[in-house]
């Protein structure tokens, strides 16, 4: 074998092209990276048909689409996208999401009056902007574009809501932070490849496939597709209608835990597939939940340990979040209760509270009685005005 082929073997495989719908600074780009790694080469794409038409062409290698989100809901320009190409799903990104009012440094909130974001990502902080009605919502094409106008026009009016990472990527400031209607807003990525790119490596864990099929005119047929699943023993974690070629008919996308294409998944589809018109079966696919850890490819524990860090951080923030709305629900129960002319403590219901949370303790492994004591705290601390006892005995 001659040099220059053995230079050739050796050489490392090229990184691979990952095409995302925004800019830098996206989110699609924050997840792209966690399954990737550093070495991904991002190509931010116009819109979503755009990104499905690169990948599906061969222009890139891979493509990043989201397509739910657990306050918006399904991504339906995205699904369409989906729908109008082939490609393959060959993972899944499940990917926090904290979005922050990105200004000029040295604006104030006060002062804003225009606030710019993709309009998914709008929706989903609908209890700060009804906080703040003084702000008028504008629709732009993604929520790191809107972050970088904020940046180029220079008008301390305006605003962008955005990522952190977008807001230190054009240089502005966070008036405001976590502006999302609930702290695990999350937003579930496909991860494609057209036909022609090589399949990467499963991720370990539990996989998940895909159905898609759209249903004879007839009455039940959704109803007999589902149950085909349901009595296979496949949980259905997602179901997404979207409008097909003819009037008031539809195409669905049905996602389940498992996989479809052999043994009982097999057999389901097999079953589903008399009640279609037609049916495509994608995957199976892993599954990575990027709050939980660092990005596979990374090794240095020290980077890996950084990464579980921001993790834990991002809990402690949920968790005294969830405290807080939790403390304004047990006030206002304390508010019925007075208004009523009944006791504003229940001895019988905060009992209950601390059985229940030993009895979740135990079944998740926690020790019950540590457990048991920080319950007896977030019971006192939603009672304030309270003098504050021994603790439970």
């Amino acid at each position: 074998m001659n040099a220059a082929a053995t230079a050739s073997d050796s050489a490392p495989a090229p990184a691979p092209r990952i095409a995302y719908q925004g800019e830098p600074g996206a989110f699609s780009e924050e997840a792209l990276f966690a399954w990737f790694g550093g070495s991904a080469r991002p190509e931010p794409q116009r819109d979503f048909a755009t990104v499905l038409g690169a990948v599906a062409a061969g222009e890139v290698d891979f493509a990043v689409l989201p397509v739910e989100n657990t306050l918006a809901g399904s991504v339906a320009a995205a699904c369409d996208a989906f729908l109008r190409v082939e490609v393959d799903v060959v993972g899944e990104i499940v990917h926090p999401v904290r979005h922050h009012l990105l200004a000029l440094p040295g604006a104030r909130l006060d002062d804003l009056r225009t606030v710019r974001s993709h309009p998914v990502a709008l929706d989903q902080c609908r209890r700060f902007f009804a906080a703040h009605p003084h702000l008028q919502v504008v629709v732009a094409e993604d929520t790191a574009g809107a972050a970088r106008d904020v940046r180029d026009v220079g008008d301390p009016t305006r605003a962008a809501v955005a990522s952190a990472g977008a807001g230190e990527r054009y240089g502005l400031t966070a008036l405001a932070s976590d502006l999302q209607d609930r702290p695990d807003n999350q937003t579930r990525f496909w991860v494609l490849r057209g036909w022609g790119t090589p399949v990467p490596p499963r991720r370990p864990g539990p996989l998940r496939s895909l159905l898609v099929f759209e249903t004879r005119n007839r009455p039940g047929a959704l109803v007999r597709v589902l149950r085909s699943l349901s009595e296979a023993g496949l949980n259905l974690t997602a179901l997404t209608a979207r409008p097909a070629d003819e009037p008031w008919s539809y195409r669905f996308l049905a996602e389940v835990d498992g996989d479809l294409s052999v043994g009982a998944g097999g057999d389901a589809v097999a079953q589903a597939r008399a009640h279609t018109l037609e049916l495509r079966v994608v995957g199976p696919y892993g599954v990575l939940h990027t709050g939980d850890a660092a990005p596979a490819d990374v090794a240095d524990p020290e980077t890996r340990a950084a990464h579980i860090r921001e993790a834990i951080d991002r809990i402690d923030g949920a968790v005294v979040r969830l405290l807080g709305r939790r403390r304004e629900l047990a006030q206002a129960v304390q508010g019925l209760r007075a208004d009523g002319g009944g006791l504003v403590r229940d001895p019988g219901r905060e009992a209950a509270v601390l059985r229940n949370a030993a009895a979740e303790a135990r079944e998740r492994g926690l020790p019950e009685e540590p457990v048991r004591q920080i319950f007896w705290r977030i019971v006192e601390a939603c009672h304030p005005g309270v003098s504050e006892p021994g603790g439970p005995r």
